[in-house]
């Protein structure tokens, strides 16, 4: 096992999800690098989580419990409060990291001395049994794997105004951040995690005190959703459905931002929500503003081909925020140009996340034996590696069928 001078902490909160635990467990527990803490942060788990967690016997291992139920940006700063590495990074506990990871990570860190290194990892996703699309992996063979120099504020520009995801910002769950650098924003209000989305914040914050920070196309870490799964629970389902996403806000214990007022109901207004705070909370704020015109608008599109429940509820988001901010009668405006059109066959987001570049592989599990993350990174890092010396190259595939194609067509 290597033992390098970086010492990296990889946190999973936890809290009643034992059975994707384990193998988001076994995915750390089998890297190879030495000077890793593992730690687990169990929120008052009333399950087999601490059976699972001793049912492995390394001293990577750390088990910590609040002793109650907290919200989640609480709990994420609980944990983050017991990280000794020297850079840290987080797991939900049904996502994975790939093989070998924190070693390629210490060979980048190491070279580029960078603050922080985040990762794209949208377009690789397994889908657990027990969800809408069982034993589905995603993946992308379609992007660059270099690392890039990415400058702060372009990012944070292209953000806030929604013209690019989130997850292009540095955020703790794709990437490492630098304790230092975490220890430096925490000093601002007293916690890292001052929002309500803690993964987007972070991004948020990490942007605003960098000048550039890198990325890598080579993912490190891999998506898991699961049945458990906060984030497409949360802004995917109906108000009234049984769902992770209820229980998220009911026991959020973060104030949402004075102009948004509500909890979110589209990915515009985690992102807005969380813009705001760092404005008003970080020294550096990057020039931080939000345009609540296209703000209003992200959330009628969503709404309004859900039912007439769902789309009252972005219409009532969408007057509150017009009157928050002096805007109720173009609010008005925009509410009237989508009226509610309930679509019988609504397209699932949980393929859209899966599909940030716009070319991935969707490979059936099933048929491969696969049935739980871990193996299904394995499987991932088995097939990057393969990619990475030539042997699968998407690209050159689909240019050969374009270039058949046009034969055929002209009779070339």
């Amino acid at each position: 096992m290597l033992n390098k001078n970086i010492k990296f902490t990889v946190i999973i909160p936890t809290c009643n999800r034992a059975d994707t635990l384990k193998w988001s467990l076994k995915s750390c527990i089998n890297q190879d690098y030495e000077n890793l803490e593992i730690l687990v942060s169990d929120n008052f788990s009333q399950d087999q989580t601490l059976d699972v967690v001793n049912s492995f016997q390394d001293q990577r291992i750390k088990y910590i419990n609040p002793g109650k139920r907290l919200g989640m940006s609480s709990h994420w700063e609980f944990a983050l409060q017991h990280a000794t590495g020297d850079y840290v990074n987080f797991i939900g506990d049904d996502d994975a990291m790939l093989p070998n990871a924190y070693t390629n990570l210490d060979e980048i860190i190491s070279r580029l001395n960078c603050q922080a290194l985040s990762w794209i990892k949208d377009d690789f996703v397994y889908f657990w049994p027990r969800t809408e699309h069982p034993n589905l992996l995603s993946i992308s063979l379609w992007g660059s794997s270099d690392i890039i120099e990415v400058n702060s504020q372009k990012a944070l520009n292209q953000v806030q105004s929604f013209k690019t995801s989130y997850s292009s910002l540095p955020m703790i769950y794709s990437g490492v951040i630098n304790r230092q650098l975490i220890n430096k924003i925490a000093s601002y209000s007293g916690t890292f995690f001052t929002s309500t989305i803690p993964d987007v914040y972070s991004g948020v914050a990490v942007a605003c005190e960098l000048h550039s920070f890198h990325r890598s196309g080579t993912p490190y870490s891999m998506t898991g959703c699961s049945s458990h799964s906060i984030g497409a629970s949360a802004l995917n389902s109906e108000k009234n459905d049984p769902n992770p996403g209820i229980n998220f806000y009911r026991e959020n214990d973060r104030p949402f931002h004075k102009n948004i007022a509500s909890a979110p109901l589209n990915i515009e207004m985690c992102i807005a929500d969380c813009i705001l705070i760092a404005k008003d909370t970080l020294i550096n704020d990057k020039d931080l503003k939000i345009d609540f015109i296209s703000l209003m608008k992200s959330i009628v599109k969503y709404g309004y081909q859900y039912s007439p429940s769902k789309y009252q509820e972005c219409v009532s988001a969408i007057q509150k925020i017009g009157e928050l901010n002096n805007l109720s009668i173009i609010a008005e405006q925009i509410i009237n140009d989508f009226p509610n059109k309930p679509s019988k066959h609504k397209s699932t987001n949980l393929l859209s996340r899966a599909n940030s570049i716009g070319t991935v592989a969707y490979l059936n599990c099933s048929e491969l034996g696969i049935k739980n993350v871990y193996d299904a990174a394995n499987l991932v890092a088995s097939i990057l590696a393969l990619h990475q010396v030539g042997c699968l190259s998407l690209t050159g595939k689909i240019r050969n069928f374009i270039s058949s194609i046009f034969k055929k067509t002209y009779n070339l």
